[in-house]
């Protein structure tokens, strides 16, 4: 299979084509770019791919820029991720002759070719942590669901580019592909909203299970306090009791009272007792 597709370094490629007529300012770099992006000039196209790695979406990002021409397209990458990826297409389409904007579109598809399957472990993984909050098990949970909704914004910021690239690509308005390839884009910028709204979605339902989160520690801490409530409510009468009886008074006469003590206990206990009856009653102590 031809393949009109090169793979270059960025110091070849700033000595290839930054310093010569198609770059007449410094902005126009693209070997600094910090997203996915895709920049349509007068007969040429200039854009980069930010890829998170699917096993690290919180680490270090894969830079791959791109520089086409005509038929032809130069990628620029300092590892072996562009390699990598065009070795993969040349063994998809061994009988085929693809120029550079059909490469372009390959590549741009290879990028996501089993991300749907990638969100839908993460959609597991977000049920089984909202059954774990059904059974109570809470653990660290603030840590590990804020860190699979950084994860998703990582995500979704990723597929709204791609998206938007795929968009502007296929809108041609330098008139420098065909229509067939135009459809290509379009196809491609439908997958990446799909997987844009997907991940979207993904995000709010682990706000759902945040929240859920939020109210069972509510709910914990309400029970606490209800418990408290109930126990001050309890020994309230009896603090009355011995702070009456803690009265240095002479003229008591329970105090001289062979019953007395005995009989303060009993009212004591009933007293408890008859609150206890009570708030069962009320159902405050379910």
């Amino acid at each position: 299979m031809k393949m009109s597709a090169e793979v270059i370094t960025k110091e070849a490629y700033t000595e290839q084509y930054e310093k010569n007529q198609y770059f007449g300012y410094p902005e126009n770099s693209i070997t600094c770019a910090r997203y996915c992006k895709a920049d349509l000039l007068a007969d040429y196209v200039l854009g980069a791919f930010v890829i998170p790695d699917k096993e690290r979406l919180l680490g270090k990002k894969t830079w791959v820029g791109y520089f086409l021409i005509k038929d032809k397209i130069t990628f620029i990458d300092d590892g072996n991720f562009a390699k990598e990826m065009i070795e993969q297409l040349v063994f998809g389409w061994k009988e085929k002759e693809i120029n550079g904007p059909y490469v372009l579109a390959a590549c741009m598809e290879y990028l996501i070719r089993e991300d749907g399957i990638f969100l839908q472990k993460y959609e597991e993984k977000l049920s089984a942590f909202e059954e774990r909050l059904l059974e109570g098990e809470i653990g660290e949970f603030e840590r590990k669901i804020l860190s699979i909704r950084r994860e998703l914004l990582i995500l979704d910021s990723y597929y709204q580019q791609l998206r938007d690239i795929g968009e502007l690509l296929a809108e041609n308005s330098n008139h420098l592909f065909e229509e067939e390839e135009c459809r290509l884009f379009d196809i491609f910028s439908g997958r990446a909203a799909r997987l844009h709204e997907q991940t979207h979605t993904l995000k709010e339902y682990s706000m759902q299970i945040r929240e859920m989160y939020q109210s069972q520690i509510e709910l914990r801490q309400n029970k606490i306090m209800k418990f408290l409530t109930i126990v001050t409510t309890i020994f309230m009468p009896l603090t009355l009791i011995t702070g009456w009886y803690g009265m240095n008074f002479l003229q008591m006469p329970e105090r001289k009272s062979q019953y007395g003590y005995p009989a303060v206990m009993v009212i004591s206990v009933m007293i408890v007792l008859l609150e206890i009856w009570y708030f069962k009653r009320k159902g405050w102590l379910d």
